[in-house]
């Protein structure tokens, strides 16, 4: 419309200024009918313009409000205590939301599986440096350990400590009992 004013606008003072130009070769009369009738017919093309417009104004005004109502999401509850029911664009909403939460939570989850895992990375890492620490003070103390040397293959596998694996005093204890280091008695 505003393309449209411009244009009706422009010729109109085109018109306007070719009588105001021209209003010493016309008489007085001449020149206030014709300003008149220039006016008049202003106005005429002015609300076929506004009356055009408008009809465009309303049928899109008309159009926006049907596309509004079918992809506004909506909700309502038929007789009011039963099951809530939802229109197309609401349901299509809710599926694309709920799509959106499932992958948000399953990369929480994978995060927090990750977490986990170098969690008991680091406690099993943490577990056996301090399995190893007490094992090398009960073997420089000359104590019994309170905890069997076996490797965690063993502990694994469920081999009972002291087979296979000799304990911290072991040479010396067998010793005490009439055996050699290598487990050979000497009586």
């Amino acid at each position: 419309m505003i393309e449209d004013l411009e244009k009706l606008n422009k010729r109109f003072y085109a018109l306007f200024g070719d009588l105001r130009e021209n209003s010493d070769l016309l008489p007085a009369d001449q020149r206030e009918i014709m300003a008149k009738r220039l006016q008049e017919l202003y106005k005429k093309e002015y609300g076929l313009l506004d009356l055009r417009a408008s009809v465009e104004r309303v049928r899109e005004e008309y159009a926006l409000k049907l596309r509004y109502d079918a992809l506004a999401p909506r909700s309502w509850r038929f007789l009011g205590i039963f099951k809530r029911k939802y229109n197309s664009a609401a349901q299509i909403i809710g599926i694309e939301v709920m799509d959106e939460i499932d992958q948000e939570l399953e990369a929480r989850e994978l995060n927090l599986k990750k977490a986990a895992e170098r969690r008991t990375g680091q406690i099993q890492m943490d577990a056996e440096l301090v399995t190893g620490m007490l094992r090398w003070f009960a073997a420089m103390s000359g104590i019994r350990p309170l905890l069997p040397l076996q490797t965690a293959e063993a502990v694994e596998a469920g081999d009972e400590p002291g087979h296979g694996a000799e304990t911290a005093q072991g040479p010396q204890r067998n010793a005490e009992h009439g055996e050699e280091g290598d487990g050979r008695s000497s009586v």
